[in-house]
């Protein structure tokens, strides 16, 4: 009672005072740092669809399109771009500010599935992430290995070492780049080809005749039942070359026979255009790790854990490159992006 009665019986005072805290307010106010470029986590959804083979072009006019005719009809979109490549098509929808990040993923999730039909036959299904790809990566872990070639390496970082680190907390996304997936390539000789009557078709059709990995079936006993394996999967070029193709005077005609069998990856000319850094002593893979909201969330020590846990099987070398937001303070900013 006494604070309460020194201040009603006072009145001039009590008005003083007021006023000073109301002119200190103001001036505080005025002399707020505001940032330039606040950091503010746009609810953004990022699509990809792959399909191998296709030119920019082709993506954009039937894998592009289609997906962002039925994006539009998604409510509380700002924003969405899209990048076609060789094979490959991304898409970036960002929301409005308001609009909940999961229930926005569920409608591009029924917007992925209502079109899935009018896609290219042979495309690998759209994938959505909850993740903006212009997001810096806070760290960097390079894979060498002098011992194994690069498709054992990619299958390793893609396979193990990727999945176990997207579960660690506060991983927003892994990205693995200089992928480079194991394939047999096969050279044609067309005057072999030529010398025997073999059509290109007939090639194509051999291999997909005897490649194949299918259930067998089942045989059924009296008191135990058996399931039936066989064992028709090639899965390297030694195996092809003894693919038989065609019967010519009565004799078998491999496929070693008319071209060149080797052990390759998918897509053989990364190299030239720099996607991948290769040295004279190892090949490197970068994996990249998205950041999520703040740098201290990801914990550091446990994704050191994971890639220790997994040296005993390959040589692994890796580089940490950490990043923080430590952007001055500027006394200007757009309308709704002050930070105190």
């Amino acid at each position: 009672m006494q604070l309460t009665t020194l201040f009603i019986k006072r009145p001039v005072m009590t008005t003083l005072v007021m006023i000073g805290i109301l002119v200190f307010g103001i001036v505080a106010y005025r002399q707020l740092p505001v940032s330039d470029l606040p950091n503010v986590d746009f609810p953004t959804v990022t699509v990809s669809a792959t399909l191998p083979g296709t030119s920019p072009q082709t993506m954009a006019a039937t894998v592009a399109t289609p997906l962002e005719k039925a994006f539009s009809t998604i409510a509380g979109i700002d924003n969405m771009t899209s990048t076609s490549s060789l094979g490959q098509t991304q898409i970036v929808v960002q929301f409005a500010l308001d609009r909940n990040i999961d229930a926005a993923a569920q409608d591009i999730q029924a917007a992925i599935a209502q079109t899935s039909r009018s896609l290219p036959q042979g495309i690998i299904p759209p994938a959505y992430q909850k993740t903006n790809p212009a997001d810096a990566p806070i760290l960097t872990l390079a894979l060498t290995s002098d011992e194994v070639p690069l498709s054992v390496l990619d299958e390793f970082g893609e396979t193990t070492l990727a999945q176990r680190l997207s579960m660690v907390g506060g991983v927003a996304q892994v990205l693995v780049y200089g992928a480079q997936k194991y394939a047999v390539r096969l050279q044609l000789d067309p005057g072999q080809l030529a010398t025997r009557g073999i059509a290109l078709e007939d090639i194509a059709t051999a291999i997909a005749s005897q490649n194949v990995n299918m259930p067998t079936g089942v045989l059924y006993g009296p008191k135990t039942a058996l399931t039936v394996q066989a064992t028709g999967q090639l899965e390297n070029a030694k195996q092809f070359s003894d693919v038989i193709v065609a019967y010519r005077n009565g004799a078998p005609v491999h496929l070693d026979e008319v071209g060149r069998i080797t052990d390759d990856v998918q897509n053989d000319k990364v190299k030239l255009l720099g996607i991948v850094s290769v040295t004279d002593e190892a090949e490197r893979i970068a994996a990249k790790l998205g950041e999520h909201r703040c740098f201290k969330e990801v914990k550091i020590s446990k994704i050191t854990q994971v890639v220790n846990s997994n040296r005993q099987k390959y040589t692994l070398t890796f580089d940490v490159n950490c990043s923080a937001d430590k952007k001055p303070a500027a006394k200007a900013a757009p309308r709704g992006a002050r930070q105190p």
